[in-house]
């Protein structure tokens, strides 16, 4: 009985201490997952207040996403909603001479630029590129290009070529509608067709964001410019026009 009673004893004990570890492995479990949580929170207040801190204008004003997403000129479109116009993020090419300071202009060798530039976009001309990296003040390069081809200039190591994001007006559809459309200047503003028209709509802050819709189908308006283009080549004709009614 005795020995009996010695061994239920030692049962009961080590049953005891695992139990004991158990509780302890979990506690630690639970305390290392507090931790993390703990710091996960620290850090995420962290970069929730970079991000509010880096959209904060220095006017006291806060940055509007809707503001952000919203072009800086409201699209046009067809009865069937077919893009015509649209504003498309492009970069340009500018020399800013004054960005090294009062020192020279440019790290590399006036020639050597221009020549690296003329094999970044080839339909530039040397010649001109040259005599444009020796102006004293700011001077556009090049617009709309890639990129891909803002990388390669950014490669050149010249604080002095800058790659401003200007945003640029495309047509989607070419040159169809084009006398109906217009186009815009190069302050994106308005100046014949429904460019000039629907000008204070499609760039009032509140009205950008929605698309000016036209009353022409362009199906059938690219179907009519097809037919009178065939028109004209078969005849050798000067012009022609067409009306299309249902």
């Amino acid at each position: 009985m005795t020995a009996l009673a010695i061994s239920a004893t030692v049962r009961s004990s080590r049953h005891t201490l695992v139990n004991v570890r158990r509780r302890s492995l979990i506690t630690a479990k639970l305390r290392a997952l507090l931790i993390l949580a703990v710091f996960g929170l620290i850090t995420l207040c962290a970069l929730l207040r970079i991000v509010v801190l880096g959209f904060a204008e220095p006017g006291g004003g806060r940055f509007n996403f809707a503001d952000a997403l919203t072009p800086n000129r409201g699209e046009i479109v067809d009865r069937n909603g077919e893009l015509l116009a649209r504003d498309f993020a492009a970069y340009a090419l500018w020399f800013k001479p004054d960005e090294l300071g009062s020192g020279p202009p440019l790290v590399h060798s006036r020639g050597d630029i221009a020549a690296a530039l003329v094999r970044i976009f080839p339909d530039l001309d040397y010649e001109d590129i040259y005599k444009k990296l020796g102006s004293q003040t700011g001077v556009h390069l090049r617009k709309r290009i890639l990129p891909e081809e803002a990388n390669k200039v950014h490669a050149l190591g010249e604080p002095a070529l800058q790659v401003p994001s200007e945003p640029d007006r495309i047509y989607p559809q070419g040159s169809m509608a084009a006398h109906i459309l217009g186009y815009v200047d190069s302050y994106k503003k308005g100046q014949v067709g429904m460019e000039a028209y629907f000008d204070q709509q499609l760039t009032g802050e509140q009205t950008r964001g929605q698309p000016a819709v036209l009353s022409i189908d362009a199906r059938v308006q690219g179907a009519l410019e097809d037919e009178l283009g065939w028109g004209m080549a078969m005849s050798e004709a000067k012009g022609a026009a067409g009306v299309i009614l249902d």
